[in-house]
């Protein structure tokens, strides 16, 4: 039977400002196993400890801890759905406050399937002080570990390369304005924004600079002037210097306007991607002078619904799409 272990130590994300909370996380890929030896499936692991948990016997108090987790599976970048065909068992974890470990905290039925949930991890040591915290407690190590097929990658133990105080998503008339503040920065290469219409699928919208090194308030801001029609998701992920990377919380806005045809980015370079569109009607690309140059391009589906035309082969200048009663003009650089 494998036994695969995973140590990470803590960092503190503060929540709205005033409320510490202990956030853990662990990102590597799964273990080939049972005639998936071809297959390399990434899994994103959050653990949050919440609070603690206190339970009175008699004149003694013993104390645990509540948690939230979060887990997700992606293969090349796509997030999987539940039950795919793949073997994960049971995923359990310590918790160590001071050094003294919590009983096992178990986050069952994981299977092959991504979800979130809360949990208690439970110490049968006495709570000596009345008005102990997270903090005081020293509660800044946590292990996972699988019995079975596994976790192939074990990370080193680290902190969370960011502290994170906000991340909103705010409707503004017709567009989404997105920002989030940091506490702390260490080796932050660059943020990237994702949104998607049912928070499974999810599409890279923006990139924009970290800080590298700081420990001073920053503060980030984006606006999505073409936000998709109903509930749009929206996720951020850190990437370092290295290359490792890092979800934070996701976000949703409902937009109950009809979106006119909108384009993003524009002007654009490669790929430009549609939204707005009236799926009854067919899309047609015309050049500066009114000639349709349709069937020169190529255009695809996203998993959102909306469509991508690959520009990248044509010449710089004006274009127009056309969608139905609607068209747009583009800037092809």
């Amino acid at each position: 039977m494998i036994k695969t272990v995973i140590t990470l130590l803590f960092t503190f994300m503060l929540t709205l400002g005033v409320f510490a909370q202990f956030d853990f996380q662990y990102t590597g890929t799964t273990r080939p196993a049972w005639g998936n030896q071809d297959r390399e499936i990434d899994v994103i692991i959050d653990v949050t400890i919440d609070s603690l948990y206190k339970q009175q016997e008699g004149t003694t108090t013993f104390y645990g801890l509540y948690f939230s987790y979060d887990i997700e599976f992606f293969e090349n970048g796509v997030e999987l759905p539940s039950n795919f065909e793949y073997n994960f068992w049971n995923l359990r974890l310590r918790i160590y406050c001071d050094n003294v470990m919590t009983d096992h905290g178990l986050i069952d039925n994981v299977r092959n399937q991504g979800f979130s949930g809360k949990g208690i991890a439970f110490n049968r040591k006495p709570l000596e002080d009345p008005n102990a915290t997270l903090e005081s407690l020293l509660c800044n190590e946590i292990i996972f570990w699988v019995e079975g097929p596994g976790l192939d990658d074990v990370a080193p133990s680290k902190p969370l390369p960011i502290e994170l105080i906000t991340f909103d998503a705010v409707k503004k008339e017709r567009k989404v304005e997105l920002s989030w503040k940091t506490a702390t920065e260490t080796n932050n290469d660059f943020f990237t924004l994702q949104r998607s219409l049912d928070g499974k699928q999810w599409e890279k919208v923006q990139t924009i600079d970290g800080a590298g090194n700081s420990t001073s308030v920053n503060e980030y801001a984006w606006t999505d002037y073409s936000p998709l029609a109903g509930v749009s998701y929206y996720k951020l992920q850190q990437t370092d210097f290295n290359g490792a990377t890092t979800f934070f919380p996701i976000v949703s806005v409902l937009n109950d306007e009809t979106l006119a045809l909108t384009a993003y980015p524009n002007p654009v370079e490669h790929t430009i991607t549609l939204s707005g569109i009236n799926n009854e009607n067919s899309i047609h690309v015309f050049n500066s002078i009114g000639v349709e140059i349709t069937q020169d391009i190529l255009i695809s589906l996203t998993p959102s619904k909306k469509r991508l035309i690959n520009m990248s082969n044509l010449s710089t200048g004006v274009y127009y799409i056309s969608n139905g009663e609607h068209t747009i003009q583009v800037l092809k650089r």
